[in-house]
Parts: structure tokens; sequence; C-alpha cells
């Protein structure tokens, strides 16, 4: 054994592959992979399969080395690729930077059951054969990071090796001329990147033992693999077994690691795939048999025949495994030719048996009970993954999460790509199709929306992606659940719920008066902008200056040879581009988004206006200081329209004279004109005194800002949502400063600090405000009163989170001094 040992290390492996790549030979005496190699270029393939049988037969000790140590060798066989194909195809071979070798048809001995992996299998080379279940989307693995560095703009390269981002220590240059920090931007379009995806491999149904469940693992698939598999194919992969730590909520337990496969082969051996394959022999027995006048009680009777009676099931069954022909009508319409049947009865009756002697004689026949069903899958859904997020297609179920996602009142408002929408308004029944769910017949709609999903593991709020929306009957009494936040939630009494005293799930219909239901706090951060752009109507129009028009002209004459082309195309003036006509912003957008550039003139600023009052603001989206002007006009401002003029208000005491001079400085950063002002004494009968106050109220006309302020607030804060978080804290820093409500009390604790905001009668308009609070981990109740509801903030902590948010942007909130004991420490949070 020593000598074989020595044998292989000795010997260089490259060298080695590289030999046997050249002279291999088949049992035809062909050069069996110097002509794969050959072909590789006109494939445009960076992978060649090479047969483990062969290289067994070739060098048994460099074979065995592969089961060993497969990194190693496979490197040296991808290396070995190269150098031949520099001889077979010089010019491919300098195209392409890595090739790979994938090894096929492993020893039985080295096939390993997803039940019978053990740790002993870590880094070897094994084959695993299962059914694919869940796929992931294709990403992007980054192999080789190029950073710059901010201060002096050095370059440098680092390799990735799969343990997290790794970034340069430091920077020569930087390091050479004294300086100690270093700072790095990761340069995306220098760096090398690879396709990367990930996908559930899991045991086959008719391999589970009595009463068990289905296990899995992970599959990680690079480069060409990528999109070669989906859900609900039969593979078997070849790779090496490979270790990630487990996340662990206890920081003194062992150091636990689960095993993952990282592929090297794919090969999918679905019964889908397979043909009948007649001999001319067959053929002749079918047509003796086919003469036959008994051919139909026959063909009856050899179906299961170990079973008596049941023609009649039997008749449909040869019906099934013959199947009809499939019909195309006149009109397009296309009929399939596939024949279905339900078998319905009482234990014993022999239903299973009969299953499974049609699955042994149809080629494509797939036998899976109750548990088979459920683990490997008739349909396909779309479910989370727990440590990414992303939404993965899964074979298994009809829906994701069946018996409670869709099962809302359709006035229940949910948070879906930015806006704060109910969710009957999600559902298109024009594109929707009824399917049979869990016994219940449902309406299907596949629409990829962008939503909040809660973490049950981690318990925090986070960006997932879902693609069904369901919609179902219920004729039965809704259940009502009102909770102390002011917020309410109108469902099915069966949609399950975590009950935030247990952490279990329960039905809704169970909860009583005084229990506590697990919720979200905090939601996901946005960074993305509103752009006005964006999200101006069809009908306002846009008018370019003459620098943009020729910018634009050129575009246009890159795609049509004459403006004219152009104008008629899109049905446009011709003073468009060649006068000083105007374009509806729909028209525009269409225009930029078939040139290929929307992304980039968005970030302009353009003129737009409704009418011939047109309008230029300083910047292109909304902004922290726009988002502020806007919270005052909602706070203490109004907005009249009358006709095409659209007057804006906001009234301030001269007291506030920091909040005066910041509406200024906030006005000045985004809008280019004038902020007119006059002021006003109001004397006011307070319990039978006299009070005199002086206000300066500042106004303008701005149908662009007018909008906005509407686009903003209008149903409940629909789109407020959709506000990044720096702008979305000026907004609320704005109502702040008009409608909050600042207290400092005394108690046995020290100081107190109290804070409110007193905003409108509407409920629903209150509620949505208190969870705009929730981007910043703000809990808040409202309180509905008689003339006015309070918004109240309770929690130490909630109260120093809405300090810190808005602080920046805030006059009032400033003014709160420095407590030891802010606030009451009572909420209702979970600990």
């Amino acid at each position: 054994m020593s000598e074989n040992i020595v044998e292989v290390e000795s010997l260089n492996l490259t060298e080695f592959f590289t030999d046997f790549l050249k002279i291999f030979k088949d049992s035809r005496g062909e050069f069996k992979y110097r002509k794969k190699i050959a072909r590789m270029g006109l494939e445009h393939s960076i992978s060649l399969v090479i047969d483990f049988e062969d290289l067994l037969s070739f060098n048994e000790n460099i074979a065995n080395k592969l089961l060993e140590s497969p990194r190693e060798v496979l490197q040296a066989a991808s290396e070995a690729i190269k150098e031949v194909l520099r001889i077979e195809n010089p010019d491919y071979a300098k195209e392409v930077e890595q090739f790979h070798a994938r090894i096929r048809g492993l020893p039985e001995s080295h096939h390993v059951s997803i039940r019978g992996i053990r740790a002993s299998h870590i880094g070897k080379l094994v084959a695993v054969e299962g059914i694919i279940t869940k796929i992931s989307p294709v990403k992007h693995q980054l192999v080789t990071a190029v950073f710059r560095c901010r201060e002096c703009g050095e370059e440098i390269t680092v390799e990735q090796h799969e343990r997290g981002l790794e970034k340069p220590a430091s920077c020569p240059r930087c390091e050479a001329e004294g300086r100690k920090r270093f700072e790095f931007d990761l340069v995306a379009e220098k760096s090398k990147f690879i396709d990367w995806q990930k996908f559930v491999l899991q045991e086959r149904p008719e391999e589970l033992p009595p009463g068990q469940l289905p296990r899995s693992i992970e599959v990680i698939i690079k480069e060409d693999l990528v999109d070669t598999i989906r859900p609900g194919d039969r593979a078997v992969v070849v790779g090496f077994l490979s270790v990630v730590k487990e996340k662990s909520a206890k920081r003194e337990g062992p150091p636990i690691f689960r095993t993952y496969l990282e592929a090297n082969y794919v090969e999918v051996s679905s019964k889908e795939n397979l043909d009948v394959e007649i001999t001319p022999e067959d053929e002749r027995k079918i047509l003796e048999l086919s003469r036959r006048p008994d051919i139909r009680e026959l063909i009856i009777n050899t179906i299961a025949p170990s079973i008596y009676g049941y023609n009649e099931i039997k008749t449909a069954i040869a019906a099934l495994l013959f199947g009809g022909n499939s019909k195309v009508y006149p009109d397009g319409v296309r009929v399939r030719g596939d024949i279905h049947i339900l078998l319905i009865g009482d234990p014993g009756t022999a239903k299973s048996q009969l299953l499974r002697y049609v699955a042994s004689i149809a080629p494509r026949g797939i036998y899976t009970t109750g548990k088979g069903s459920t683990a490997a899958g008739l349909t396909a859904a779309v479910i989370r993954e727990k440590n990414s997020g992303d939404f993965f297609l899964e074979a298994g179920a009809l829906v994701l999460a069946d018996g409670g996602v869709a099962c809302l009142h359709p006035d229940t408002r949910v948070l879906v790509n930015g806006e704060y929408v109910k969710i009957g308004e999600l559902f298109n029944s024009a594109k929707s199709y009824i399917a049979l769910s869990r016994s219940e017949i449902v309406d299907i709609e596949e629409k990829e929306m962008n939503v909040a999903a809660l973490n049950i593991e981690s318990l925090k709020m986070e960006n997932a992606r879902a693609t069904i929306i369901r919609r179902k009957p219920w004729k039965v009494e809704m259940v009502r659940l009102k909770f102390r936040s002011g917020n309410e939630i109108i469902l099915t009494p069966d949609h399950l719920l975590i009950d935030g005293s247990t952490l279990y799930w329960k039905k809704a219909g169970e909860f009583k008066v005084g229990d506590k239901v697990l919720a979200p706090l905090k939601l996901p951060s946005v960074e993305k902008k509103v752009y006005i752009l964006d999200i101006l109507p069809e009908e306002w129009l846009v008018k370019l200056n003459q620098e943009e028009k020729r910018e634009l002209r050129k575009k246009v004459l890159e795609k049509f040879k004459h403006l004219s082309e152009f104008n008629r195309f899109y049905g446009v003036s011709k003073d468009f581009l060649s006068g000083k006509g105007s374009i509806t912003v729909g028209k525009l957008r269409q225009i930029l988004k078939d040139l290929g550039i929307y992304e980039k003139w968005k970030t302009r600023i353009l003129t737009y206006g409704l009418h011939s009052r047109q309008e230029r603001l300083k910047v292109p989206y909304v902004t922290p200081e726009l988002a502020y002007f806007l919270g005052l006009i909602y706070g203490d401002g109004w907005i009249h329209k009358n006709g095409r003029r659209v007057r804006i208000g906001i009234v301030k005491s001269k007291v506030n004279e920091k909040q005066i001079q910041r509406i200024y400085r906030v006005f000045d950063t985004f809008y280019d004109g004038k902020l007119k002002k006059h002021e006003r004494r109001v004397d006011s009968k307070i319990n039978g005194f006299i009070t005199s106050s002086n206000d300066i109220i500042f106004y303008l006309n701005s149908p662009l800002l007018g909008f906005l302020y509407e686009y903003i607030t209008r149903e409940n804060f629909k789109n407020a949502f959709s506000l990044d978080d720096e702008s979305l804290k000026g907004f609320i820093a704005a109502v702040m400063d008009s409608d909050g409500c600042i207290s400092i009390k005394k108690n046995s604790k020290g100081e107190v600090a109290h804070i409110e905001f007193l905003l409108s009668k509407n409920m629903k308009q209150d509620t949505a405000f208190a969870m705009l609070l929730r981007r910043f981990d703000i809990y808040s109740r409202v309180i509905q009163g008689d003339s006015v509801n309070k918004i109240v903030i309770t929690g130490r902590k909630n109260v120093e989170n809405l300090i810190n948010a808005i602080e920046k942007y805030s006059d009032k909130i400033k003014r709160i001094p420095p407590l030891k004991h802010p606030v009451s420490s009572n909420n209702d949070k979970i600990p």
C-alpha cells in the first residue's frame, strides 16, 4: 500500500492528465477525449466530462486518489484540459480563462444515500441520487475582487476563498506615505464573478422507510451547471462533501457543522426522459395480438391479474395507459389527450396495488404515496429559504404556506412593493386561474411582489419576494382582532397566527381578550429613492431645454434615419425635438425606455407642469429636505386648488424662530423660487381669557409640490412607505415639529418624557402613520379621542429610537433633555 502512495505523490498530476487526455483510446480505437476537446470550441463549452471507468482502466492509483482527494485531482485535470486545448484550438484556449473536468459514473461503492451521509464522507468524492425539490435563482459569486482605495485610488486585487468578503489589510501606497487608516470600495466592473445556484436534493419517495420524513441535502452548482435542472427532476449528483458551521443562539454550545454538496457533475435521470424502445420482434407480436377478436378483454385481464374482479376499474386503467389523441381545433385551442382516473375506496381494497402495477409497466410512471406526495412534490410551490430570504421554486405544494397566507379580508392592508395597500387590490381576476388546494377551490394569480416577511427563526422582518397570491370564497363569519396599538385585522377563523406568549401557531378564532400576537416591530429598511419621473401621471408635460433636446435627438438618430420617422412612430409633434414643444410624461418614459436610457434620465433635473405653468426643482427625487417640507404641509399647512392654481400654505408662530429659519433653509435646497410670507395676529378666547398670537404664513403656487404632497399622503400614506429611510426621517421630523407634543414630568425615578402626536380624527390614517414609525423600530399606540386621536410613544427604547431617527432634521426633538429615565419601560414588546 505504501508503494502505491509513493507512486501517486511522485507523479505530476497535471502531466498525467495531459497524457491521459491525449492518448486514451476507447474500444473502437479512437482518441476519445482529444476528439471531445477539439469540439469544445465549436460548442463553446468550458467543461469536459470524463468517465470514471476510463480513468480507472488507465491508472487505478490516480482513480483512487480522485475519490479521496477530489479538489487536488480535479484542479490538475482542469489545467490539463487547457494544455491539450492549446494544441487542438489555441484561440479558444486563450479566450477561456478556466476549464473544468467533470466526472461521471462513480463505482457503486461511492454511491451514498442522503440518509447514509456521515462524517467519514467529508472531503470525498461521492455520488448522491434523489429528487430535486427547491431551486434558487441564479446568483453571482465573487471569485476575484478588485478594491479601490478611497484615499489614493490605488487598485488592489484580492482572491476570494468562500469565507465572506475578504478585503485588503492595507494600501501599499498609503502605507508608504504614512497613512494609517485604510478604506476600500469594491470595483465590481473590474472584479470577476461566476454564476452560482443552490438546489435541494431530497430522498426518493420509494426509498423512504415506513413512518419517516424525507431527508435532503443542499447542493451548490456553479458556472455552466446552473439552470440545467428543474424541480421534480431525478438526478445523480457527483461532488464532494463540504461543511459549514451552523448558526447557534448558544455561544457556549459545541461547534456543530452541517454538510452540503459541491457539485462537479449533475446527471438528470428522471423517467420523463425515458423512451420505450420497440424491437422488430416486439412489433411483430403487437401486430399479431391486434388481430385477435378478444384483444380488449385480454388487455383488461392482464392488468394486475392477481387481483380478482374490478373489470370497470381495470378498463379505466387500460384507457389511462393507452391515452387519447391530442386535438387542435380550428381556432387554435389544443386539447390534451391525457386521461386521468381517481380511485376512491375503503382501506384494503387494493387501490395501492393497482397503482403499483401501473407504475411498474408505465415507462414514465412514478409511484408515490401520501408521504411521497408531500415530500417529493406533485406540483410546485414558492417557498422562502431560511438563510437568504429568497423565494425558491419547490416541487411539493400548490400554494406557499397553504392555510393562512391569503386568508385575509380584502380590506386588510399589507406592505407590498413599498406601498401600504389593501390586499384585495392586488388580486386581478382576469389574470387568475382556478385550482384545488387542500380540497378547497381557490383562485390563483401568479404575480411577483416584493413583500416584508417575518423570519420565524430570528423574529426579524426581512425583504422577500412572493410570486403567488391566492383568493378563496368565505361565507362564514370573519374574525376581527383589535390590538392595543390601534391596529386591527380581519381574517378567517382558521388563519394561523403566532401566540405571543407561547410562540406557537394558533388559529385566529382561538385568541381571547388579553392574548398577545407575534407581529412585526421593525419594518425593513428602504434605500431606493422615489424619483419624480417615476411617479408623475402620464398626462403631465415635460419641457426639455435645448441641450437636453440635442442629446436626446442624437440618441434618436442612432435608431431612426430621420426625425420625421421618429415622430410618426411615437405620434409626437415635430416641435418636440426641433422646436419649443413639450411632451407628456408617459410618452417620454416610453421613448427613454425604448432607447435604453431611462435609468440615466430619471436622475436628471427636468421641467414639469400640468399645463402652461411649469416648474423645475433642484432635485430629481424626494430628498429628506423635500420630505420635511411636505411633512410641514401635512402638520401645519393646507393646499387649495382653484383651476390651474395650486396654492400651498404653512402656518408657524413667530415664537418658533428656529423652525422659521429651518423652513427657509430647507426650501432653498430643492426649489428654485421664492417662498412668500405674510404675518397675521390671531386673538382667541380660552376659558374667558383673551390670548393673542402672532403667526407667519408661508405660501406659494406650485402644482408640482401639490402633487408630491398628495402622492405621499393619499390613501392613508399608501406611498409614504416607499420613501427611503432618510426621506422618511425628514417627513416624520416635520410632523413632530408641527403636531408633536413633548412633556417632561417628574416622578420617584426622576424625570420622564412623554411624547405624543396629535394628527387627525382619521383612525386609519393615524394607524398608518404609526406603522411608518416601525421602520425605525419605534412602537406606538393609537388612542382614539373625541376631537383628535393621539399616537403615544411607549417604552424607553422607543423614545430613544425616535430621537436617534429624527434629531438630525427636527428642532423640537432636540429640546428633550438627557434624562436618566426617559420614559416608562412598560411596553408590548416580547423579550
